[in-house]
Order: C-alpha cells, then sequence, then structure tokens
C-alpha cells in the first residue's frame, strides 16, 4: 500500500523550496548486496554494470513533470535490439507501489550530446511511452535497488535495429506517483545508478527547470555537480543482423580457436585469404587488442563475449564471436 504522508500545509509548497537541492544522490547508510546478472554474455551487445551507491535523478512525476538523463553507447555490429535494462535505486523500496510505467528514448548523437530532447518527439530515432500495465516493461527489486527490463520490440509494436560503430545516446526515466510536487522528497524519488564511462559524458535535461540550475538544455552531469560521474548503468542485449557490412558465412574465412579460451585464441585463414590484422572489441564497442598476429594472447582480457574481427589488407574477411573464460 502507499505510504500516506501528512503534509499538512506543506502540500501548497513550491519546487524552489523543496528539500532535495542537487540532482545527485544523496549519501546515505545503506547496503547494497553484489549485483549478479541473469542476462547471457553472448546475447549482450553493450554493458556497464551498476554502482547503485551513487546515482543520478531520472524521473517523471504523476503530473508529466520530469528530468530525464542520457548516457551515449555504440554497437560493434548492426544490431537487432532486444531489450535495454536500466539500473537505479529508491531509499523507500515503494517504487513498484508508486510505479506509473517509463519513458525511453533513442536520439543520435550531436558533438557529444544527444540530438534532440523529450519535449520534441520528431528528434528522437525511437520513443517509447508505456504505462505500468504494458508488459513490454519488468520491474524486478532487491531491496532498495531495481532494474527495469524493456522488450523493445514488444514496447514498439516493430523491429529497431541500431547501426554499427555509430554513436546514439539513450535517456530513461520511470514514471512516479510521488502523490505531491517533483522534489519535495529525496527518499522517493528514483536515482538511476552510475556506471562505467565508455564514451562522452552523461548529460541531464530539465527542461522546465524545476531545480533552477538553469539545465533547460542538455548539460553533462559532472558540470552539474561540480565532480566526475562517469557514466550510467544500463545494458543492451540484441541480435547480429546479416547482410551488414559485416562478414557472416557458414563458410569460414578464418576459424578461430579454441572457443571458449581462456589464455591465446589461433586464428588460420582458408586458402584464398591472408591474415594482415584482427581487433578484437568489448560488447561496449571499445578496441581491446589489436594484433597482426595469428595467435593472440588474451589471458589479460576479463571474463565475458568479445567480437573479433579480421582483415585481410584493408577487407574485413571475418566476424566471429569469443568467449574468454
Amino acid at each position: 500500500m502507499k505510504k500516506i504522508y501528512f503534509l499538512g500545509t506543506m502540500l501548497a509548497m513550491t519546487f524552489s523550496n523543496a528539500q532535495i537541492k542537487s540532482f545527485k544522490k544523496p549519501s546515505k547508510n545503506e547496503t547494497h548486496k553484489p549485483f549478479v546478472s541473469h542476462l547471457k554474455a553472448n546475447e549482450i551487445k553493450f554493458d556497464q554494470a551498476p554502482d547503485f551507491s551513487n546515482g543520478i535523478i531520472s524521473m517523471v512525476d504523476q503530473d508529466d513533470y520530469q528530468v530525464f538523463a542520457a548516457d551515449d553507447f555504440q554497437l560493434s555490429e548492426d544490431t537487432k535490439i532486444e531489450k535495454f535494462v536500466f539500473y537505479g535505486s529508491q531509499f523507500y523500496g515503494d517504487l513498484p507501489e508508486v510505479y506509473l510505467g517509463l519513458k525511453m528514448y533513442i536520439f543520435n548523437d550531436n558533438n557529444g550530446f544527444p540530438a534532440g530532447k523529450p519535449s520534441d518527439l520528431s528528434t528522437a530515432v525511437a520513443v517509447i511511452n508505456i504505462d505500468e500495465t504494458n508488459s513490454a516493461a519488468t520491474l524486478s527489486a532487491d531491496d532498495v535497488d531495481f532494474t527495469f527490463e524493456v522488450d523493445v520490440t514488444k514496447a514498439l509494436g516493430q523491429n529497431l535495429t541500431l547501426k554499427a560503430n555509430k554513436k546514439y545516446w539513450v535517456a530513461f526515466a520511470p514514471k512516479v506517483d510521488l502523490g505531491y510536487d517533483y522534489g519535495y522528497d529525496e527518499d522517493e524519488t528514483f536515482y538511476w545508478a552510475l556506471g562505467n564511462d565508455n564514451y562522452s559524458e552523461p548529460v541531464l535535461i530539465d527542461e522546465a527547470d524545476l531545480f533552477e540550475e538553469g539545465a533547460t538544455s542538455w548539460t553533462t552531469i559532472s558540470s552539474l555537480l561540480g565532480e566526475t560521474f562517469e557514466g550510467l548503468a544500463f545494458t543492451i542485449t540484441g541480435e547480429n543482423q546479416l547482410g551488414t557490412t559485416n562478414v557472416y558465412s557458414n563458410l569460414r574465412n578464418v576459424s578461430i580457436y579454441p572457443n571458449p579460451a581462456v589464455n591465446v585464441i589461433n586464428l588460420k585463414a582458408n586458402k584464398k585469404n591472408s591474415i594482415s590484422k584482427t581487433e578484437i572489441f568489448d560488447m561496449t564497442g571499445k578496441l581491446v587488442i589489436s594484433s597482426s598476429e595469428t595467435s593472440i594472447n588474451i589471458e589479460r582480457l576479463p571474463k565475458a563475449a568479445y567480437v573479433v574481427k579480421v582483415y585481410s589488407g584493408s577487407e574485413l574477411i571475418e566476424t566471429s564471436k569469443i568467449v574468454k573464460k
């Protein structure tokens, strides 16, 4: 049951007098269990794991007042998106009771910022705005930590394919019935969890200037906080798409073995090709190894799935996925 709050005359309080004075999640004595993902490594196309002890406001209230955070990403292959998974926290832990749905936008990049904003839907690559009854999104709780899974195809009613090596931005916020003015109670506020940084700095937009910080266009979170804020936590799953510039075939141009591998992978080209360069990317699209050798030491790589691209001269002749054990 939703908590009852006795606000008395404070119901008339304006946002400028609200308790929350910062976009950042306040420091409190709280315990977070170690995060364990249930997603399969071979399904993950991009991943920034959550640090639930830190976060930034990203939330829409019952009156559609909203503050959005956003972070950028790149995919190493043309990908049909299956899910976006977002992570965050709320001190009260009653988010499932006050949850009204969610909003999510994907934008192109414009010189290190999203090329659009939530108030102008025509600028978005994809728009998802669903209520709490829509089965395209699920919300799971672990005490005060929360995970949102968005089935993109189900939410959009069609497939969404994003291009390889192109920077996109994702903005996300749950819709929450606060029962009072946005920003009154930091304990009821949703904070999108901190994640590791991969590309541009994460940004925030407060188009109605609810916090009176002037962030009415996309603004780096670090400049608003006056401190480093590396990234936001989210995961993308999907399927590689055939018919792209990458090479996919049952008749392999290059054999890569062993797979899974622990220390070394070996590459052997067929008779029609020679290997000039091999690049290995993690699931965020970051280049982690570039080598001209046909035996490559991967011992120092973390246990995960990786994309291997093999070149003959300037021509890409093979794209494969390996698992580092």
